[in-house]
């Protein structure tokens, strides 16, 4: 394969914040408004009971509002730990290396060197930092566009579109269209489940 782009990367713990940030904004892209609406109920609970129930009903309700409002502010970065504790990658701060070739591209890391056809991503994002690209729904690729040492990230938005005929959509989005792109990557998902599984029972079929 002769290489057209070429990027060589490694997980950072900034990376790995703005991966979760990434997932927050496309798959639950109203959990922090959801969160901070639920935190202002328990502070108007506290506000009206102020007279019935007490001091201490004003205390309990600020205090499990204060908690959910901490929470709702710090979930980014719980996550990002979380995720760091579980990604080989970071860890060994191991070399990520992408090849792009014509008809295929490459992932090198920990896990060794893995092969990959174009039609085999579904959909990918972009903003100023990173494309977000997905395979077989099942990995999401980050690819930071100031890691490139082949090509640039500029004629790559055009390359990798064109490659696999999707189209790069930006991670801050309209609601109608996230929301229309949610229940896309569900059925997706749910197409490639049903096929897993006639696989699986095909296989059986055959041992017997």
């Amino acid at each position: 394969m002769t290489p057209v782009y070429e990027v060589k990367t490694k997980h950072t713990r900034q990376m790995l914040e703005d991966f979760v940030g990434f997932t927050f904004r496309v798959k639950h892209p109203a959990t922090t408004f959801s969160l901070a609406v639920l935190a202002l109920c328990f502070y108007t609970l506290a506000y009206l009971g102020r007279d019935t129930f007490g001091v201490i009903w004003i205390v309990a309700m600020a205090i499990i509002g204060t908690i959910i409002l901490v929470f709702d502010f710090n979930r980014k970065k719980i996550a990002a730990s979380k995720l760091a504790k579980c990604d080989p990658s970071y860890q060994n701060q191991t070399l990520i290396h992408f090849v792009f070739g014509e008809r295929e591209f490459t992932i090198e890391d920990d896990q060794g060197l893995q092969h990959w056809k174009y039609g085999e991503i579904p959909y990918m994002y972009a903003d100023d930092k990173y494309f977000f690209v997905s395979i077989n729904n099942e990995m999401m690729h980050l690819i930071p566009k100031s890691d490139f040492t082949r090509g640039t990230a500029e004629q790559f938005y055009e390359f990798i579109s064109d490659k696999t005929g999707k189209v790069i959509h930006p991670t801050y989005i309209p609601w109608k269209t996230r929301i229309r792109m949610m229940m896309e990557y569900r059925d997706a998902r749910a197409e490639a489940w049903e096929k897993q599984e006639a696989e699986k029972k095909a296989n059986k079929k055959k041992k017997k």
